[in-house]
């Protein structure tokens, strides 16, 4: 009993190991790619379109990585996500032009498509600990990596130059699949039966509102990132200042992941959503104040502060309404539907602050983000026969 346990604690910590890694590897590359972009010259809008690959590329991969996952167990995917980031690293660490960064956010995206759903479903048959923790720790992993990755890239950047941050972005992402490939736990149940992509999508039905939601806070997600990052570089403020703004976001989402653990028993997975959009828009409002510090580091705290509430509460929604043998594909169709937000987002709000300048890109955030708060308080009224989460 002492060794079982002591097994469920390890694949516990691997997980929040590979995760911090995994997360610390990608904040790294994503916190200055665009900056990188417009410092080899390419135009606001093609950094946009750059910067939206990551997406792409994802949801390409969700929905079959989450099938085969479903039948042969999540470890070797997320074994596979951080060697794909690693390559991505090591493509920018090459890159003289938008292409190769092109190439660099596509293997970013096939990284996240191998790597999440299957982490969150590890998380969700750890045994030893509830859900509700085992999410939040991972979670806070995420944020944890948010909190320290970009700003440490930002000092790189300004003091060793890009190659150096990429390569950063590398080692820690050589050490996610290096702690992913030690994970025992989450093994498919045995005589299952092979899952079907109908009883995903039946599934996916009753809780329609994590396949909407996220398509628009993947636009507004992957806009934070690329807007400000992009407008703070033209503006001639160094790599550290959106690195702190994003540090901060993941800060202030540490906390925020970790207290879903609490909050989700206490008030329900809805209510602690509704908190986490009412502090996103809030954050955007804020962006579109003004985008120079200390506004950003307000708005960045903010933002962290809201996804670190919404993320693990979705992904609790999740697992308490769905059954473990269909469970990574349902959470790679919630992924994807992020993924196309964001494919479509951060190529619309670029080419919005191309055409209309940098407070038009952030005004659209602003309402985009609004219509998910409407969207969720408008389902909150009318769910029925969900289980309580």
């Amino acid at each position: 009993m002492a060794s079982q346990a002591g097994g469920e604690k390890r694949d516990l910590w691997l997980l929040v190991i590979a995760t911090y890694m995994f997360f610390s590897g990608m904040m790294s590359i994503t916190s200055i790619v665009a900056r990188y972009a417009r410092f080899l010259g390419v135009s606001i809008a093609s950094t946009g379109i750059i910067f939206s690959l990551a997406s792409l590329s994802a949801a390409v991969l969700r929905i079959p990585v989450g099938v085969a996952a479903d039948r042969i167990g999540p470890r070797p995917f997320m074994a596979l996500g951080g060697l794909s980031l690693a390559l991505a690293g090591l493509v920018a660490m090459v890159s003289e032009s938008g292409l190769g960064l092109g190439i660099t956010r596509i293997m970013q995206g096939v990284g996240l498509a191998l790597f999440v759903a299957p982490s969150i479903y590890v998380a969700s048959m750890v045994r030893g600990v509830s859900v509700n923790t085992a999410v939040s720790l991972r979670s806070a992993a995420i944020s944890t990596a948010s909190a320290t990755a970009p700003f440490i890239a930002g000092l790189i950047v300004d003091k060793a130059g890009y190659g150096a941050a990429f390569a950063y972005a590398v080692l820690n992402s050589i050490g996610a699949a290096a702690a992913s490939s030690l994970i025992k736990a989450g093994a498919p149940p045995a005589r299952a039966g092979k899952p079907r992509l109908g009883e995903a999508f039946s599934a996916l039905r009753r809780i329609w509102i994590i396949a909407v939601t996220p398509i628009v806070d993947g636009a507004v997600f992957l806009g934070f990132q690329s807007l400000p990052q992009a407008n703070l570089k033209d503006l001639g403020y160094p790599a550290t200042v959106f690195g702190t703004a994003l540090s901060l976001s993941g800060a202030t989402g540490l906390v925020a992941r970790l207290s879903t653990s609490a909050l989700v028993p206490l008030i329900g997975c809805i209510a602690t959503m509704l908190m986490g959009y009412t502090l996103l828009v809030g954050a955007t409002a804020v962006l579109l104040a003004s985008v120079l510090p200390p506004w950003i580091y307000l708005s960045g705290s903010l933002y962290g502060a809201g996804f670190g509430l919404i993320a693990p509460s979705e992904q609790v929604l999740i697992v308490s309404n769905v059954e473990p043998r269909i469970r990574n594909t349902v959470l790679s169709m919630y992924t994807l539907s992020f993924d196309i937000g964001g494919f479509i987002g951060s190529t619309l709000l670029g080419a919005i602050a191309e055409r209309g300048g940098y407070e038009a890109g952030y005004t659209a955030m602003l309402v985009m983000q609004a219509l998910s708060l409407v969207l969720v308080a408008s389902w909150s009224i009318s769910r029925r026969r969900l289980r309580t989460c």
